[in-house]
């Protein structure tokens, strides 16, 4: 079982649109049934266990033949889309005797919410108001080890991962699935055009004359020195320092665990006609929830306090390593200021699916746009994307800049493919 069970039922559907060039967001809504062995499930709430079963539309909709099937190429867009992981779900006991007599749970429900669809798949799909895909007949009788990724292949990962219609694999998607009709419809679109406010970010936002960016890159698999993560943070070091930043001494850090690991570097830009001081602090760490150490923990809530952009490039954990609360039993309280805007940027797997709906929600403390990937990014492609988005909140050429041409420079170096890179919390 996963942690992320919990997040998935704790969560209310928000009505937040996106903006995206590679995407659209939809409503959708099903209705179907399940069985399960109870004692596989004996800590959860029937909604967690319905909302267990919801989740395995991640592993189809990451399916290349589905993919495919829509005229994209597999090797440059991960799926056809996701939901957002915080869906609605109604659940109710349907188990009949036959069932009792075989040890099972049987299980009705409905679930809805929103997704982001590639634009290709969105066309067709929208037109026909549905989509149809397999889902588990028996949630305890699912896992197959030849049917999910190589690395990730636990059973706590496989909703994530499963492919029904891989090859060999075709007895989940017919014996033990059954067809599934979602509902589709366009989300409501309120704007069509917005922008991140550059002049009144850049501007008294807070910090005085001061445009405060804080950056965390997270390790790929360990510490070491060949780690992609490790490999990103350098490079990122040596981008600063191609844009003419200096690396300083932060005196001002206070925390000891931080003292000794974040990195902080200054340049003096022209905004607006406005002098104005950059700072950047960069910190690498371990950004595993399951991780005992409290520093990523720490920067972090220094961050949602203090900067005016806050960018995370490491692994998701399926939902699991920026989950606020979390976060907060390490760090304490988070502190969203409600006079200061700010940019989230969360640039790891499937972050529109965990993060949107949590950050979102804090609009109701501060002024907060997210930027999340729709689908799983990459260490080797994210310093390149993360160049884009840096060195667009930094022209100082320009007063304010549209959030679609932010997004398009983004997915420029992706040559064709797409994470479906979006901003949301409108």
């Amino acid at each position: 079982m996963s942690y992320l069970v919990l997040l998935f039922s704790s969560l209310s559907v928000s009505f937040a649109q996106i903006l995206a060039p590679s995407a659209k967001e939809a409503s959708f809504r099903f209705s179907t049934e399940f069985t399960y062995q109870a004692a596989d499930y004996n800590e959860y709430s029937l909604q967690e266990v319905a909302g267990e079963h919801a989740r395995h539309l991640f592993g189809v909709f990451h399916s290349p033949k589905l993919i495919q099937k829509y005229g994209l190429n597999p090797e440059l867009v991960g799926g056809i889309g996701a939901p957002r992981d915080s869906f609605r779900v109604t659940a109710k006991m349907t188990t009949t005797a036959v069932d009792r007599a075989r040890g099972l749970t049987r299980v009705s429900y409905t679930a809805q919410g929103k997704m982001i669809l590639h634009k290709k798949a969105a066309t067709v799909l929208l037109a026909k108001g549905f989509l149809e895909v397999p889902l588990p007949k028996d949630l305890s009788d699912i896992y197959d080890k030849n049917c999910t990724d190589e690395h990730y292949d636990s059973l706590g990962d496989f909703w994530y991962f499963w492919d029904p219609f891989r090859r060999g694999c075709e007895h989940l998607s017919k014996e033990k699935s059954h067809p599934v009709r979602i509902t589709l419809a366009a989300a409501a679109l309120v704007k069509k055009e917005a922008s991140p406010r550059l002049d009144l970010l850049r501007g008294a936002n807070g910090n005085g004359e001061v445009y405060s960016i804080y950056v965390v890159h997270g390790f790929n698999e360990s510490s070491s020195r060949n780690d992609e993560g490790r490999q990103n943070y350098d490079d990122f070091n040596d981008m600063l320092e191609r844009l003419g930043f200096e690396q300083q001494k932060d005196r001002a850090e206070k925390i000891p665990a931080l003292k000794r690991q974040v990195l902080l570097f200054t340049k003096e830009m022209l905004f607006n006609g406005r002098p104005t001081l950059v700072e950047v602090r960069h910190l690498l760490t371990d950004t595993g929830a399951e991780s005992r150490s409290t520093v990523f923990a720490k920067f972090f809530k220094k961050a949602v306090k203090e900067a005016d952009v806050i960018i995370y490039a490491g692994h998701s954990g399926l939902g699991g390593n920026l989950d606020i609360p979390t976060l907060e039993e390490k760090a304490g309280a988070f502190e969203f200021n409600p006079q200061k805007r700010q940019i989230f940027f969360f640039e790891s797997c499937s972050s529109y699916s965990y993060y949107l709906e949590p950050f979102a929600a804090e609009k109701t403390k501060a002024k907060i746009d997210i930027v999340t990937n729709g689908l799983s990014s990459y260490f080797h492609t994210g310093p390149y994307v993360l160049e884009a988005f840096v060195t667009s909140i930094l022209d100082e050429t320009v007063k304010d800049i549209s959030w679609l041409e932010i997004l398009r420079r983004m997915e420029a170096p992706l040559e064709g493919g797409s994470y479906l890179l979006n901003v949301g919390g409108f």
